[in-house]
C-alpha cells in the first residue's frame, strides 16, 4: 500500500538511520532506499496521513549509532530499536518527538553515556523501556515530569547516584524496574505516592 510522500525532513531521517546503523546488513531491509514516495512501504516503517508515525525494529541486526535526526519525526509516536547492537548514546534529540507514546532501546548492550534529561520533555510518554544497556550516570530528576508514564525499566545498567524523589510524581506507573545498577542512598518516600504501582523492582 503507497502513501503520499512524506516530508524530505523525514525521508532524511530515516536514511540517516539505515546509514548510521549499517542498514545494508540488517536481517531484513525489505523497501529501504527506495524511490521518493515509498517511505511508508519500507520494512518496520508505518505512516499516517503522510508522516512516519511509527519505527518499529527487534532483533533486526542494527549495528551502530541512533542517529541524532530521528528528532526530526515530529510526528512520531512509537520507537523502538529493542535487542540490536546499537552503540553510542542516546541522542538528546529524542526529547523532541512531543506526540511519542513508547520508547523502547531495550537490551542493546553496548548502548552507552547518561539517560539525556531531555527525555522528560516527553509529556505523552506511556512506556519507557531503557534496561539491559550499558547507561550510566544518574537517573534524571526530570522523568518525574512524565505524568502519563505507567511503565519505566532502568534495570540492567550502571547507573549511580539516588532514585529521584521526583519520580512519586509518576502517579500512573504500574511498574518500575531500577533493579541490577549501581544505585545509593535511600529508597525515597515519595514512591508511596505511586498507588498504582503493581511491580516494584530495586
Amino acid at each position: 500500500m503507497s502513501y503520499s510522500q512524506v516530508p524530505q525532513i523525514e525521508r532524511d531521517a530515516l536514511i540517516a538511520l539505515y546509514t548510521s546503523t549499517d542498514g545494508a546488513n540488517w536481517k531484513e531491509n525489505t523497501g529501504w532506499l527506495g524511490a521518493v514516495g515509498t517511505e511508508c512501504d519500507w520494512l518496520g516503517v508505518n505512516c499516517s496521513s503522510g508522516n512516519v508515525t511509527s519505527i518499529y525494529f527487534k532483533k533486526n541486526d542494527l549495528n551502530g549509532t541512533i542517529p541524532k535526526e530521528l528528532g526530526n519525526l515530529s510526528q512520531l509516536i512509537s520507537l523502538t530499536l529493542e535487542q540490536n547492537s546499537l552503540t553510542g548514546s542516546i541522542p538528546k534529540e529524542i526529547g523532541n518527538l512531543s506526540k511519542l507514546t513508547y520508547l523502547n532501546f531495550y537490551d542493546n548492550s553496548s548502548l552507552r553515556g547518561s539517560i539525556p534529561a531531555e527525555l522528560g520533555k516527553l509529556s505523552n510518554l506511556t512506556t519507557l523501556y531503557l534496561g539491559y544497556n550499558d547507561l550510566s550516570g544518574t537517573i534524571p530528576s526530570e522523568l518525574g515530569n512524565l505524568t502519563k508514564l505507567y511503565t519505566l525499566w532502568l534495570m540492567g545498567n550502571s547507573l549511580s547516584g539516588n532514585i529521584p524523589p521526583e519520580l512519586g510524581n509518576l502517579t500512573s506507573l504500574t511498574s518500575l524496574y531500577l533493579s541490577s545498577n549501581s544505585l545509593s542512598g535511600n529508597i525515597p518516600p515519595e514512591l508511596g505516592n505511586l498507588t498504582s504501582l503493581t511491580s516494584l523492582y530495586l
